[in-house]
């Protein structure tokens, strides 16, 4: 059995899930691969401002996930941005779907590391399908940069839903 690259952190409302990530490109690659549209397209879906401009801290973004039925947009709220080390974003959809993610981008010996986090996850949420979307969105990210294949959702969902489901 595949081992998580997650864990859980807290109790709910407050709980919040973590995955990390290793991948064999510098931290400023790393940082491109979250942080431009035409890279992110490749692994979670394309995004752009509101206005047509630079994004800042404060602005929306609307991402359309490339996974997702409907290609519907949807925003996220620029948190913070520390170049090349971390990104939070708030979705802007109303609650208890209005989470917070943060990108955190870090150097390791043999390249970088990403963690995500997945903030105020309400208890009611199942972690199977969280905690598999996200093990499939990150293995996507993984394979856009190195080239390699990714699972399918339905591969990571058998994979690590029941683990993700074991957590919580």
């Amino acid at each position: 059995m595949e081992t998580l690259h997650g864990r859980l952190e807290g109790v709910a409302p407050g709980r919040a899930m973590l995955l990390t990530r290793e991948l064999s490109v510098t931290v400023d690659e790393l940082w491109r691969w979250i942080t431009e549209s035409e890279r992110t397209a490749r692994w979670y879906g394309p995004w752009r401002t509101t206005d047509g401009m630079a994004p800042r801290v404060g602005d929306e973004v609307l991402v359309t996930m490339s996974e997702e039925e409907g290609d519907q947009e949807s925003g996220m709220r620029i948190e913070a941005c520390q170049p090349p080390a971390l990104l939070a974003l708030a979705s802007t959809a109303p609650a208890p779907f209005d989470w917070p993610i943060t990108l955190t981008c870090e150097p390791r010996p043999a390249g970088s590391a990403i963690t995500l986090r997945h903030g105020r996850i309400p208890a009611d949420v199942p972690l199977a399908d969280l905690g598999a979307g996200w093990e499939f969105y990150l293995a996507r990210l993984v394979a856009a940069v190195e080239g390699t294949h990714s699972p399918g959702f339905e591969k990571c969902l058998a994979t690590y839903g029941p683990q993700y489901a074991a957590l919580g």
